[in-house]
């Protein structure tokens, strides 16, 4: 098990980058990463007056974000399975 607040790199099996973010409202600043087995975990602390959140990944540090369809929401987490490609992830907050 790893954690990390902010970003995080796991030279086992693939390096993985997290950041947070959103334009408005503010976005969370207590986010946490956590690689358990298999899977990634990452939680966050609850922001107020957004609609929902979206986790947003890449294989490129600086373009090619989409919305990550691979994992599974809880509240304030979400998780999906490691595989064994390199990717960089985003938290963004959705306000409507």
């Amino acid at each position: 098990m790893f954690n990390y607040n902010g970003g995080f790199q796991d030279s086992r099996r693939n390096n993985i980058i997290f950041t947070a973010g959103g334009s408005s409202p503010s976005p969370t600043a207590d986010v946490s990463l956590e690689i358990n087995g298999s899977n990634i975990h990452i939680t966050w602390d609850p922001v107020s007056d957004v609609t929902g959140y979206q986790v947003l990944s890449s294989e490129d540090p600086y373009s090619g974000f989409t919305e990550d369809l691979t994992g599974t929401f809880t509240d304030e987490s979400w998780s999906a399975p490691v595989t064994g490609i390199k990717k960089y992830f985003y938290l963004q907050v959705v306000s409507e």
